[in-house]
């Protein structure tokens, strides 16, 4: 036909058409859940089942793969490091334990069902709806792991399935813990006679000091005295006992606020010179006699602590005298236009050093390939922010964009590699017992996730359910469990608990099940 040989003569044609369809059909929901990007690999699946001429080339997928396991590696980096730092070891204990459970499972499926080891890495990556597992899985093997593919796509939707029963069932176990990273400011009337604001919690911060009418900026070293009014800002326990270090909490109106000689703005982090630097770093208080309460970032406000590593994008509430909030707003950039400009020297520079790591050999013939390297790259310099003058933090709304538009390159390009043969062998008795190992898959991994969570990393409830989103990798999981629980600041917490170490881990094991 004419129109497959146009299609077929122009991949950026077909590319576009699969995303296109993909997407479409990923937008439809039925009881608020859908494919989402999962739809564009069965669009692509699709199109070359019907017509094997319509294959988009392995580089495609590549390019595809490095974008979204890097951009994702620099989202997650921060916050995983700091979890390392905090309770990070419980939840790799956690990651290591139900990831490896899975495996042994899918293993043992692949025994009994006679799978090659391509295909037994291809349901584990399936099973756990890991995208960038099987990108390490299909550059290990090359042209030889076309299997993989097909036990991925046959198993994937029963991964997704069985994550959001076991996500649901985390929510019935309990509301879960009080949050206390729901960010307050309260006016507190000092009573005590003498009080170095050092000499509090430094999970707080300072606001303004109204003593004898006057507003001035607070830090840390601001002395309060008896009578003197402070504006403290942190999460409500932690306010709390500040409160009680200092006198009594004051209703919100009953302190005139005189904002003629201190003021107050949220601010916009856009230049690249401010972006991964520490706050502490940029001496507000000794250059402009200002202060930071509290930093937005991802729609979540955080308290402004010292040692904070500023993201392009983050909005950060500075308290400062008038007369300098112009030369604060110039500091931090305070563009958005800004944001959406991408510095290509550090893109080019963290990608190609991730895709070179990918290609190391370590002992045993383990490789983490294109992908895995590329995530690993961008936890690394995620976490670091800048190395000298380069800063590597990309505005949060560009970075989702190029992780979308990685993810669906990615998902077109292995569906139109493997429908033919995806066609072949889905819908057949073999197809129905791919399924069915990927239930038992899936499942170990959530009763044993179930298992550890509450004995190891002590979570129940929505943190739970986000455990089991952040565990599947799973975005479609992230927001069932966001939504059921009434948008639960423990869903997001209990998913970048374990998202970071899952996706590592499921890289690693995907290429050691390849090599059985």
């Amino acid at each position: 036909m004419a129109s497959v040989d146009l299609i077929s003569d122009h991949p950026v044609l077909l590319l576009f058409l699969v995303i296109g369809i993909g997407s479409a059909v990923g937008r439809l929901r039925i009881r608020g859940v859908g494919l989402g990007p999962a739809a564009v690999l069965f669009a692509g699946l699709a199109a070359s089942g019907l017509e094997p001429e319509l294959v988009l080339s392995e580089d495609v997928m590549e390019l595809g793969l490095v974008l979204f396991t890097y951009t994702v590696g620099l989202a997650t980096g921060p916050a995983f490091v700091a979890g390392l730092r905090g309770n990070g070891l419980r939840s790799l204990a956690v990651v290591a334990i139900a990831t490896g459970a899975a495996a042994i499972v899918a293993a043992g499926a692949g025994a009994v069902l006679d799978l090659g080891s391509v295909e037994v890495a291809g349901l584990f990556a399936g099973s756990t709806t890991n995208t960038p597992a099987l990108g390490a899985v299909l550059d290990a093997t090359g042209p030889d792991g076309s299997g993989a593919a097909i036990t991925y796509a046959i198993a994937y939707p029963a991964g997704v399935l069985v994550a959001l029963l076991a996500a649901s069932a985390a929510l019935r176990t309990g509301p879960g813990p009080e949050p206390d990273d729901d960010i307050v400011a309260w006016a507190v009337l000092v009573t005590r006679e003498r009080m170095p604001l050092g000499l509090l919690p430094s999970d707080v911060s300072f606001g303004r000091c109204i003593r004898s009418g006057t507003s001035e900026v607070a830090t840390p070293d601001t002395v309060v005295l008896q009578g003197d009014v402070v504006t403290v800002v942190g999460p409500a326990n932690r306010v709390a006992a500040v409160v009680e270090a200092l006198g009594e909490h004051v209703q919100k109106g009953a302190v005139a606020l005189d904002r003629s000689t201190v003021d107050f703005r949220r601010i916009t982090v856009s230049d690249p010179d401010v972006v991964g630097r520490r706050l502490s770093e940029l001496d507000l208080a000794g250059r402009f006699g200002a202060t930071a309460t509290r930093v937005r970032r991802s729609d979540v406000d955080m308290v402004a602590r010292p040692d904070m590593v500023l993201e392009a994008g983050d909005r950060v509430r500075v308290v400062a005298p008038v007369a300098e909030l112009h030369a604060v707003s110039a500091l931090f950039g305070d563009s958005e236009t800004q944001l959406t400009d991408i510095d290509f020297v550090a893109l080019s520079a963290g990608l190609v050093a991730g895709v070179l790591f990918g290609l190391i050999t370590f002992p045993g013939g383990l490789r983490l390939g294109a992908g895995g390297g590329a995530l690993l790259a961008g936890l690394a310099l995620g976490a670091a922010g800048r190395l000298g003058p380069v800063s590597f933090s990309i505005g949060h709304q560009v970075s989702t964009g190029l992780r979308h538009l990685g993810t669906v390159v990615f998902l077109a390009a292995v569906g139109t590699r493997s429908g033919e043969a995806f066609a072949a062998s889905a819908f057949t008795v073999e197809g129905a017992k791919v399924v069915a190992a990927s239930i038992a898959v899936v499942a170990t991994a959530m009763l044993v996730l179930r298992w550890t969570v509450g004995r190891v990393a002590h979570l129940e409830g929505p943190a739970a359910s986000g455990a089991v989103a952040g565990l599947q990798t799973q975005p479609a999981v992230l927001a069932f469990a966001d939504t059921s629980s009434d948008h639960s600041p423990q869903v997001p917490l209990g998913y970048t608990a374990l998202y970071p170490a899952a996706m590592v881990a499921k890289i690693v094991l995907a290429q050691l099940l390849v090599r059985l």
